[in-house]
């Protein structure tokens, strides 16, 4: 089965965040792949799940440049931020 009206994801996970997120985070991925989606899995590394939303700006976290190269990359041709 192929999805094709669904925008593409980047699902992001902590290094240090709860094994259950981490698994629900992987088989979401997973069943978006078999679907035909476009789905990119992200983990921060040093990040545990607060962590990877309160520092995405802070100097040495890597989620904040991940998240803006997803977006860069998403981007329609032609568009100036790209």
């Amino acid at each position: 089965m192929q999805l094709p009206c669904l925008p593409p994801f980047l699902l992001m996970d902590a290094e240090y965040g709860a094994r259950y997120m981490s698994r629900q985070a992987r088989s979401f991925h997973v069943a978006l792949l078999e679907c035909g989606c476009e789905s990119e899995y992200y983990v921060a590394r040093g990040q545990d799940h607060y962590g990877l939303a309160l520092d995405i700006a802070s100097p040495g976290a890597s989620q904040g440049g991940c998240i803006l190269d997803f977006i860069r990359r998403h981007l329609p041709e032609g568009n100036p931020s790209r």
